[in-house]
């Protein structure tokens, strides 16, 4: 009797609503290439998405080994984002991997297009704040992932729903004044620039948005759980809850929907 082999999917595909040609065809944006956004590629090269491009300015230090499940000893100096796609094509041959090497915001508005959905894993409220603004004008469905120690949030944003600054409370935008890029941090950690995070929270959060993501690139935005609201996480006490955002009606950053009527292709590398 002759065994059929198995798919290499045929794990996932088991889950009823699972659409792994809709995955296959899917062209995903990752906005950060440090722990979290390695953790999102991973995730997201494992389960077969089809095209993942990352875009990170930065350049890998050695206190990213401990906390980057892609990066190695050697690859200090190397782009985040090249080092990232590599190996993520390295471990699935299937997907294709792109790496630009360039602030987020250097990209321009056409160039979100070409996506399916955003994910981002950034660490900074500023970017934050203009990748929702500039997804927003343009329609584009995105998710956002932020860790600190062993707390970690998760948002998935909208075109018709609030956006990143919507959530921000008064002492956050306090805080972005001053060009910090966490409220949760004690005073001395914010002067030294330096935030606490770690790999197991990393992987948590990422898990989550990596989650979501697969929910929208199927179709099944009916079973989407964050919009809206924000999922957070306490790992000290391993507790979650939710917190409902409200649309915020004069919201600076709510601009009017536009369709770019240019774009420029970009090359397989940008830094």
């Amino acid at each position: 009797m002759k065994i059929l082999e198995e798919g290499k999917y045929d794990r996932q595909e088991r889950i009823t609503w699972w659409d792994q040609a809709a995955l296959s065809k899917s062209r995903v944006l990752v906005v950060g290439a440090g722990a979290l956004g390695n953790e999102i590629v991973k995730n997201l090269a494992l389960v077969g998405v089809g095209h993942i491009s990352i875009v990170d300015m930065d350049l890998i230090e050695h206190t990213n080994l401990a906390r980057c499940v892609f990066f190695r000893s050697g690859d200090e100096g190397k782009y985040k984002s090249e080092a990232l796609a590599d190996a993520a094509k390295a471990m699935n041959p299937d997907v294709e991997t792109i790496a630009y090497s360039v602030s987020v915001q250097k990209l321009g508005n056409a160039f979100f297009q070409e996506f399916d959905l955003i994910v981002a894993g950034l660490d900074n409220r500023e970017a934050r704040i203009w990748l929702g603004a500039s997804l927003r004008r343009l329609g584009i469905t995105w998710i956002d992932g932020a860790i600190e120690g062993l707390m970690g949030k998760v948002q998935s944003f909208v075109p018709d729903g609030p956006c990143y600054a919507c959530s921000m409370t008064e002492q956050e935008w306090k805080i972005m004044a001053h060009r910090r890029s966490c409220s949760l941090l004690g005073v001395e950690e914010i002067l030294g620039g330096h935030t606490p995070t770690n790999a197991t929270t990393s992987s948590i959060i990422a898990g989550m948005e990596s989650q979501e993501a697969i929910k929208y690139l199927v179709g099944r935005r009916d079973l989407a759980a964050i919009e809206n609201r924000v999922f957070r996480l306490i790992g000290e006490q391993m507790s979650t809850f939710f917190s409902i955002v409200d649309l915020d009606e004069n919201c600076p950053y709510h601009d009017d929907m536009v369709t770019p009527d240019k774009s420029v292709p970009l090359p397989g590398k940008l830094a």
